[in-house]
């Protein structure tokens, strides 16, 4: 029998085939993952407040004076206006298209009500607020999960307490002893169902944080335990690597990196097979150091591969590939590729006439069978699960593999994340690189300092706009959004194209704008952080964030990244937001003062608060639903310690970890080994 929090979402009641497609499109793939996904915040409906502030939702008292509705059927519209008062100042208020409340309005005097009330000149408005009764008392108030409302979220949270099964506990018995945790769920019911104003959400939600570490610790942990040292399978011969590269590379090498090639090529004379992380700053030349490692293996006739996150990605370093890997057949292999051509990529790999294949997580598809694969990279590690890295590894028996990264891993975190691989790292920049002026802008000079930037474009600049949400978020109230500030930059930015992308805008539209702005017919990108890894725009020269303060020290660096990767002389413009924190200004200050990613990240780690919007409104760090390493180091390291710990001892397994392993195990089977 599947243990309750283990089985899909569909056995909980109201969840429907339409339901589980969106729910497992957005990885709510169990009970416990819909258990997990926490309030955004709470009402607490004995807070009423008589003093109006405009555009802040509040709980207020609402004295009736008249009402009526409105009905026009063949539109299916109806509108009940309410007259009233809060405290001594007029309101109106609107609620649409449910006319049954009409009979509790003029049934009523007062009306308790949850919303934010909109000040026009000596007019004041709310629309559709929540009518409260007077028991609710505290109110959870949860995020919608793709297109199921918030409201749909709490009813079926609130069905999974009603079909639970009191015996299911997903952390082993010895560890929610060792470190004191409250019952699972009696702190569930305390996240979900708080019985008072006072209660403290962060107080008890350091259970369900370990909890997201331990079990990703357990993937990297058997992992580890599967795979470590493998005995070296081919051999390779370099005749003159110095004559290789410059026939190749049309630059002068950094020391850096010709250290990192004399780290490959000792490991491909070594008698294990190399698996090792190629660790980088922003701009500092990774890319070329994985093609030389790729050429080497491609020269004594063995297949390579190159694994990216995105399609954006993967089309960039295929199209830089095409200069480098001159007379070597290569290929491309995405989510898009057409399936004839996908049919012939599939039978030229596993005959060996394609030598080296770029490509998503497609190629890890277990019907991409290799001929000789030997020669792995994977740029952006840490936005693939651990699995999956394994998988690309094991399609190449005894593969080299080496893992890049630019995103500022502190080293203690690195290794956590990667003591199984050895380390190159590159710290110092090519040559004629151009360090980027990154200036702290007042919100007052907004609209003349786009209106610069549109003069800019004009004159051929590009660039990067970045927003830390796309639409408005009850729990960051004063954030910009890419929704609210779409009138303002359609006003300022008249007469010059500009591209708006998003984690919501389809793959192949963000390519298609992405596209556009390489090529110049768009000037100015204005996004989320999407564009935060991975998007090489060697003659963007302009990035301004909004509400920088609210970003994580290595993300504002990452986005700070994405200009001065040319000749030309970069700028980043940091606008703070309107409520900003001393810890946010200490953020800017440090972003504004250093460059250096290295030291960035452990300035990151040691602040904790970093970014909350990283989590929340976008990708998390190492993509956790509701984790970050950065604000709970102990916690992590600690995981990371029990997780070795239950893969040595079985006996200490529950259900749930016996799972988790048998799972991992099962994907690990279905691998096509060449």
């Amino acid at each position: 029998m599947i243990p309750f929090l283990d089985s899909s979402p569909r056995i909980i009641k109201g969840v429907g085939d339409k339901y589980l497609e969106i729910l497992n499109r957005y990885r709510y793939n169990s009970v416990y993952d819909l258990i997990t996904h926490f309030p955004e915040h709470y009402i607490d409906t004995s807070d009423t407040d008589n003093i109006i502030e405009d555009g802040i939702e509040k709980v207020y008292l609402l004295n009736i004076k008249s009402s009526n509705l409105y009905r026009n059927y063949r539109r299916r519209l109806s509108i009940i206006n309410i007259s009233g008062t809060i405290g001594e100042v007029p309101v109106d208020m609107a609620i649409f298209n449910k006319p049954y409340m009409m009979e509790l309005i003029r049934s009523s005097d007062k009306l308790r009500v949850y919303g934010k009330v909109l000040v026009k000149g000596i007019k004041n408005k709310i629309e559709n607020p929540r009518i409260l009764k007077d028991e609710e008392g505290i109110i959870p108030v949860y995020k919608n999960i793709g297109s199921i409302s918030g409201g749909a979220v709490k009813n079926f949270i609130e069905n999974v307490f009603i079909q639970k099964e009191i015996s299911d506990d997903i952390l082993p018995v010895h560890l929610v002893k060792e470190y004191g945790f409250e019952p699972f769920w009696g702190s569930l019911e305390k996240i979900h169902s708080p019985d008072s104003a006072e209660h403290k959400f962060e107080s008890i939600r350091e259970r369900f944080i370990y909890t997201e570490f331990l079990f990703f610790q357990l993937e990297i942990a058997y992992i580890r335990e599967r795979s470590g040292k493998i005995k070296r399978g081919r051999k390779y011969l370099i005749h003159d690597p110095e004559k290789t590269i410059r026939d190749h590379v049309n630059f002068q090498l950094t020391s850096d990196q010709k250290k990192a090639v004399e780290n490959i090529m000792s490991d491909l004379s070594g008698n294990f097979t190399m698996q090792r992380i190629l660790l980088g700053d922003v701009g500092s030349g990774k890319t070329i150091i994985s093609f030389i490692f790729l050429l080497f293996a491609v020269q004594n006739g063995y297949q390579g591969a190159f694994l990216a996150p995105t399609e954006i990605l993967i089309s960039q370093h295929f199209e830089n590939a095409a200069g480098f890997f001159k007379g070597i057949n290569i290929a491309i292999l995405t989510g898009s590729t057409s399936s004839s051509e996908r049919k012939k990529i599939i039978s030229d790999l596993q005959s060996g006439k394609i030598q080296l294949i770029f490509g998503t997580h497609s190629l890890i598809n277990d019907k991409i069978i290799f001929h000789n694969l030997s020669a792995i990279v994977i740029d952006e590690q840490h936005r693939f699960g651990v699995a999956q890295r394994a998988a690309l590894f094991y399609k190449g028996e005894k593969a080299d593999l080496m893992v890049t990264t630019a995103t500022p891993i502190p080293r203690t975190l690195l290794l956590s994340l990667y003591k199984d691989l050895d380390v190159s790292e590159i710290r110092s920049m090519p040559e004629g690189r151009l360090p980027i002026e990154t200036l702290i802008l007042k919100q007052e000079i907004r609209e003349q300092f786009y209106s610069e930037i549109k003069r800019r474009a004009e004159g051929g600049e590009k660039v990067f706009i970045v927003l830390p949400l796309i639409s408005e978020s009850t729990r960051f109230k004063n954030l910009r959004s890419l929704e609210r500030e779409a009138p303002f930059f359609k006003k300022i930015f008249k007469g010059v194209t500009f591209g708006v992308i998003s984690g919501k805008v389809d793959t192949e539209e963000r390519s298609s704008v992405f596209r556009k702005f390489s090529d110049g017919d768009i000037r100015i990108l204005i996004s989320t952080t999407v564009i935060e890894v991975g998007i090489d725009i060697r003659d963007a020269t302009i990035m301004v964030i909004e509400d920088a303060d609210k970003f994580g020290l290595s993300q504002l660096h990452q986005l700070r990244g994405r200009v001065g990767r040319g000749d030309k002389k970069s700028f980043c413009y940091l606008f703070p937001s309107s409520r900003i924190t001393s810890t946010g200004s200490e953020r800017l200050r440090i972003i504004k003062e250093t460059s250096n990613g290295f030291e960035i990240a452990e300035k990151d780690l040691g602040m904790r608060g970093g970014g909350n919007i990283a989590g929340t409104e976008q990708s998390g760090y190492l993509d956790f639903r509701i984790s970050d390493i950065r604000e709970y180091p102990e916690l992590y390291f600690r995981a990371s310690r029990d997780a070795a710990a239950l893969i040595k001892n079985k006996t200490l397994h529950n259900i749930h970890i016996t799972k988790k392993l048998e799972l991992i195990e099962k994907r690990l089977k279905k691998i096509s080994f060449s």
